[in-house]
């Protein structure tokens, strides 16, 4: 997915709480860092395959290893009662979206460019694009629409409404205490 499409997930996931229980939009803590998140993974991977650090654009910022470490750390951060674990645990979410995204696109892709599933990125280092594939095999004769434009209008619709419904329903930016 594009940075657009990536974007408007981590805000759906972001301002959903808020439209659906009528509360504040917690702008400050949970949408900017859902945002940044949602964007984080392509801000990690690309500039490393832009400079032939990597040879393909999804790597560690793509990584499930990388996402259950940072887990860890947020839980780590919790436990210890620090401040930082709110925003940061939706930093995280705004990851898994990301990652979940492209996972699906990916998913789509592989069944219309050769009829099975398919992705190596999730599990890099142990596999990536030129080394290994993960593959379930479900016939040739399977053909999709190209995944990202549907997949992209979805998300963008669905973002529209969201915003569109918090007008009428009440939830409206600001912080925690709503101010």
């Amino acid at each position: 997915m594009y940075l657009p499409g990536h974007l408007a997930m981590g805000y759906l996931v972001a301002a959903g709480p808020a439209l659906a229980t009528r509360r504040a939009l917690d702008v400050r803590y949970a949408v900017v860092p859902a945002l940044i998140g949602a964007v984080s993974p392509d801000f990690i991977d690309k500039p490393l395959n832009y400079f032939d650090i990597v040879s393909t654009s999804r790597t560690a910022g793509h990584s499930i290893f990388t996402i259950l470490l940072l887990i860890a750390l947020w839980h780590w951060l919790k436990r210890a009662k620090k401040a930082i674990a709110r925003p940061y645990g939706w930093w995280l979410v705004g990851i898994g979206t990301h990652l979940f995204i492209d996972l699906v696109n990916d998913v789509f892709r592989g069944f219309e460019a050769r009829g099975h599933l398919f992705t190596t990125w999730i599990t890099w280092p142990l596999t990536d694009a030129n080394t290994a594939q993960i593959q379930f095999d479900i016939g040739k004769h399977i053909r999709l629409h190209p995944s990202f434009t549907s997949l992209e209008i979805s998300v963008f619709a669905l973002t529209l409404v969201v915003a569109i419904a918090s007008r009428f329903y009440g939830a409206k930016p600001g912080g925690v205490d709503g101010a």
